[in-house]
Parts: structure tokens; C-alpha cells; sequence
């Protein structure tokens, strides 16, 4: 019965896949990013909302524990004075994190796109985020095969089969490696808010480094889906050409030109999916990123002060 339900799920993908429209997922992606925006602007305004009390004294909370903490461990001469320094500074840097934590986000996330959509002008000559997307899927939507029978043997009808619905996943992989990144960056970027007051104890910074590490998989994963896109539409109509109106194949003498065209579909869905992979291990390299970079500010300010005392 699951199994059923899952093909039965898929099979509808596949086809809502085919029907949606590049613009109508530009258009929905856009909205996505004015709404997240709005609804983090408004939990950081209003002050009579339950989730802004709760991150606020979220926020003051941890703060007070990690001070309190710090000043604890400076006395009891744990840490140093440039230990003790480095702290107020990351706390300061905290806060105004989180005074401007939409614009900041925002920000670091156009970044991304900035980079991507460089190569892709690079490659196709455009800058507009749903332009390969639509050439692709409006390129493959041309394509037809004339009907088949079951005289015409089990080679034609399985080329005409694997032609479409080879066709029909890479639409979706398309469809989905648009959209995916934006549908991560909203979620992350909401709960962001929840993750940046840990980084005020060192016990708590690991699940800030975890939030921070899958952030930078979507951040990255955005980055190569929009190069891979842009290979590939180079790759694509370097193979078929320009599709510019309905072609149409006969099953029986094109039999050999399907089988290679769903190679080379076959190499585009395994290449772009791949990108999550590449992504993936971008990020890791982040792993523990905050203290990490607490180590490095804390040898780099001892060597300065060194350089500084013997002047």
C-alpha cells in the first residue's frame, strides 16, 4: 500500500512537474523571499508577539549566562584578558547580528546568487534566475513520438517509454534544483534566530556551527545548481540543437536517436543532483566554524599584543 502511495505521489510530481510554468516558479520563489523577509522584520518589531519575547529573552538570557560565565572563569584567571576582550567583541558583533539579522542573511545569501548568476551570464548571456529552467523544460516539452503499438516490438516500446519518462524525471530534477535552495534559505533563515543566541557559551556554539554548517549547504548548493543548470544547457543544445518548434520522432527509425538522447538526459539528472553532494561536503568543511574562528582571533590578538609590548 506505501509503495503504492509513493509511486502514485511521484507519478503526480512528475506531472505537475510538466505543467508548471518557469515563470509561475519565479514568480512563487520571489514571493517565498518577500514573505520570509516580512515575517522576520515582523518578529524582530513587534514587541507584543510571543516568538519575539521568547528570542528576546533568549537572546538577554544567554547572553547574561555567558557573560556571567566568562567574568567567572576570567577572575578565577581560567582565561586570559585577551580571552575576556574577545568575548565582549563577539557579543557586541552577536547583538548587532541580531538587531539586522534579516538585512544581514539577506546579504550573505545574495552573495550566492551574485556568484552564480555570473557564470550563468558567462554561459548563456543572461542574469534572470529562471532563464536556463525555462529553456530546458520548454525545450523538452517539443518534443514527441509518434504512437506505437505492441506489433511494433519490445525494443521500440521500451525506447519510447524510457524516453518519456526519462524526460519527464529530468523536468522535475530541473524543476526541483530551481527551487530547492530558496525553499532552504526561508527555513533556515526563520530559524536562525533561534540558533545565534547560543553562540554566547562555548557548551552551546556546536548547534549554532550545525545550523550555520547547513546553511552553507543551501548557500553552496544554490551557488552549483546554477552552474550546473548552465552546463547543461550548453551540453543540451549542443546535442539536439535549437528547439525552436515541435519535433517529433518515429519510434521505430529513431529508436537509436532516443536511446542516446536518454543518455544524455540520464547524464544531466545524475549530474545535477550531484550538485547536493558538492554542496555538502563545501559545507563540512565549516565544521565548527565559530570556534575555530574564536581560536585564530585569540592567537591572532596575543600575537599583536606581543608585537604591540615590545614597541
Amino acid at each position: 500500500m506505501r509503495f503504492r502511495y509513493c509511486t502514485l505521489s511521484v507519478l503526480i510530481m512528475l506531472g505537475l512537474s510538466s505543467i508548471v510554468s518557469a515563470e509561475e516558479v519565479g514568480r512563487a520563489d520571489q514571493a517565498l523571499n518577500d514573505v520570509i523577509s516580512g515575517f522576520v522584520i515582523g518578529i524582530m518589531s513587534d514587541s507584543s508577539s510571543e516568538l519575539y519575547g521568547f528570542i528576546n529573552s533568549m537572546m538577554l538570557g544567554m547572553a547574561f549566562i555567558g557573560t556571567a560565565w566568562h567574568m567567572m572563569m576570567w577572575v578565577c584567571k581560567a582565561i586570559s584578558d585577551v580571552e575576556l576582550g574577545l568575548y565582549v567583541l563577539s557579543a557586541i558583533l552577536i547583538f548587532t547580528v541580531y538587531k539586522y539579522f534579516n538585512s544581514f542573511i539577506g546579504e550573505l545569501w545574495s552573495w550566492s546568487d551574485a556568484i552564480g548568476l555570473a557564470f550563468q551570464h558567462e554561459a548563456v548571456g543572461s542574469r534572470d534566475p529562471i532563464f536556463v529552467g525555462s529553456r530546458l523544460r520548454e525545450a523538452m516539452a517539443n518534443f514527441f513520438t509518434e504512437d506505437v503499438s505492441m506489433w511494433d516490438g519490445f525494443n521500440v516500446i521500451s525506447a519510447v517509454l524510457s524516453f518519456k519518462l526519462i524526460s519527464l524525471i529530468l523536468s522535475l530534477v530541473i524543476f526541483l534544483i530551481s527551487v530547492w535552495s530558496v525553499w532552504g534559505y526561508a527555513f533556515l533563515k526563520i530559524t536562525g534566530l533561534i540558533f545565534l543566541p547560543l553562540l554566547f557559551l562555548p557548551l552551546t556554539r556546536g548547534f549554532f556551527d550545525k545550523w550555520f554548517q547547513i546553511f552553507l549547504g543551501f548557500w553552496f548548493f544554490n551557488l552549483f545548481s546554477k552552474i550546473a543548470l548552465s552546463l547543461y544547457h550548453l551540453y543540451f543544445f549542443s546535442i539536439v540543437g535549437a528547439v525552436s518548434e515541435p519535433m517529433e520522432y518515429d519510434p521505430v527509425e529513431d529508436r537509436i536517436v532516443l536511446g542516446h538522447m536518454v543518455l544524455h538526459f540520464l547524464l544531466g539528472i545524475v549530474f545535477m543532483l550531484s550538485t547536493a553532494g558538492f554542496a555538502s561536503a563545501m559545507a563540512s568543511g565549516f565544521s565548527g566554524i565559530s570556534s575555530r574562528a574564536s581560536t585564530i582571533a585569540q592567537k591572532m590578538t596575543a600575537m599583536a599584543t606581543k608585537i604591540i609590548t615590545r614597541i
